[in-house]
Order: C-alpha cells, then structure tokens, then sequence
C-alpha cells in the first residue's frame, strides 16, 4: 500500500487526531504493510515537507516532525506504535518528505473516534485505495481470517 499526502501537520491538528489515523497509516490496523508518503500531492508531485516544519510549536525539523507525528498516532490509537510504525525523511527531487512505513500488527489495533467518545473504538482496514471502517460480523469476521 502507498499513499500520498501534500502535508500533515496542518491536517492532523484540522483533523484534531482520529480522522489523521484513518487518513494516513490505518496500516497498523491491517496484516499487510503499506507507506504513507507526506509531502507528495495526489498526482505524485514532490511538494516537501518545509511547510510542516514551519507550523511545528516546538523543534522545527525532522525530529520534531516525527516526535510530532508519533505522538498524534499513539494518543489515538489502541497499541503503541513504537514496532509498528518507523519514520524516515528521504530527499525525492530536491525536497524533503515523509515516509511513514507501517509494517503488520499481530493484533487488531483500534482507532479513536473522531467524534465523542475517548476510548479508541473503531477499526480501520485499507481495501485497495479506500480505506474502510468495519463494524459488527464484518469486523469480526475480518479478525477471524487475519488473526486467527
């Protein structure tokens, strides 16, 4: 799995959280890997990730990108992603951007909802490009097949 992102610090603190874990790795939920690529529009244009930097409060650089960005995972999400998620800054085409590489969890991992409630409740799979969230048999079912 590869997705693209133009820029996330500004959409994480939009999306105040929960909606960035659906929008970006809910690899952590999935058994396959994927990589979430900050920094590149849709259309694959290198966009950087100077932008980002500039809006961090504190330590704007690379290191405060990913201290940013692990943080946002792990105040919404049910596992730690410590194992699950590493975070590289490659230069592409003369900018700098984010790659998110998120390998297989051994277990279902949850999101926090969006929309009320703190406790991270809802489970997100990626099927192809879209990612979905599933509920009831479906969730079930899903946990069954992957993890047994």
């Amino acid at each position: 799995m590869v997705t693209w992102a133009g820029g996330a610090c500004r959409r994480f603190r939009e999306a105040a959280g929960p909606e960035m874990v659906r929008w970006a790795p809910a690899g952590p939920c999935l058994r396959c890997t994927g990589n979430l690529f900050v920094g590149v529009g849709d259309d694959g244009t290198v966009l950087g990730i100077e932008n980002d930097l500039s809006t961090l409060p504190k330590q704007a650089d690379p290191d405060g990108y990913e201290l940013f960005v692990r943080q946002v995972l792990d105040d919404n999400l049910s596992a730690p992603t410590a194992t699950t998620v590493r975070i590289s800054f490659p230069e592409v085409a003369g900018r700098v951007v984010c790659r998110v590489s998120v390998a297989a969890a051994g277990k279902a991992v949850f999101a926090r909802p969006a929309k009320g409630g703190s406790a991270a409740t809802d489970f997100w799979v990626r099927a192809g490009n879209a990612t979905n969230q599933l509920h009831g048999e479906g969730l079930l079912r899903y946990r069954e097949e992957h993890w047994g």
